[in-house]
């Protein structure tokens, strides 16, 4: 007959039914609590309603009644979570912090090695040109950020280490070419110095700003 698979179709609607309602209440009353509600009334539930409609219980067997008493542990202990709202904040608040210093650590590990690759191409002497982005304009020089590298450093005004660069329209000078320069504009640079302890680099001139 049709009897087993309405019986199929009930129960199964019935579990989606359980699902949504389960969604419902941990949305309204929390991961912690209503899990521990839900599932220590599912589990009592789904062990006690089998003995009930069972024909064959011997309410005299010592094994029920370790049943009973384990069922009725299970909703005794129903809805108390395993932490408390403050400890759940303190063991947030940890997680948070273990976190941070680690993405802190990555970020200084990373930015130690490119202060070590831009060093050795400086004493190399034959640092290649690369793309930067002037930050800031001071009085003593142009702070620029190496496109891609997230690194900042310094094209001073005045470098006696490096020779005097002449190019570009009007075959303007090394210093007049950096005095043009404002926030924004495009250029090439080289790595010069590389102070590692100090984190600051000192950079050279190659290109001028491309207006």
């Amino acid at each position: 007959g049709t009897g087993p698979a309405l019986a199929a179709a009930f129960f199964g609607a019935m579990w989606g039914l359980g699902c949504v309602t389960f969604s419902i209440g941990v949305t309204s009353i929390g991961l912690a609590l209503g899990y521990s509600i839900i599932m220590g009334v599912n589990t009592a539930a789904g062990s006690i309603i089998p003995l009930v409609t069972s024909a064959n219980v011997d309410f005299t067997s010592a094994g029920l009644w370790v049943v009973i008493a384990g069922i009725a542990a299970c909703l005794a202990g129903a809805g108390r979570p395993a932490y408390s709202r403050e400890e759940l904040a303190r063991l947030a608040a940890e997680c948070t912090e273990a976190d941070w210093r680690a993405e802190e650590a990555e970020r200084r590990l990373v930015e130690l090695k490119k202060y070590r690759f831009l060093a050795r191409e400086a004493a190399s002497g034959a640092a290649p040109a690369r793309d930067a982005v002037v930050v800031s304009v001071a009085g003593f020089g142009v702070f620029v950020e190496l496109q891609g590298w997230q690194m900042q450093g310094l094209v001073a005004f005045r470098d006696r280490g490096e020779q005097s660069w002449r190019g570009g329209a009007g075959g303007r000078s090394r210093r007049q070419a950096l005095y043009s320069l404002r926030p924004g504009d495009k250029l090439k640079v080289r790595v010069l110095r590389v102070d590692e302890e100090r984190h600051r680099i000192d950079f050279a001139l190659v290109e001028p700003a491309v207006k």
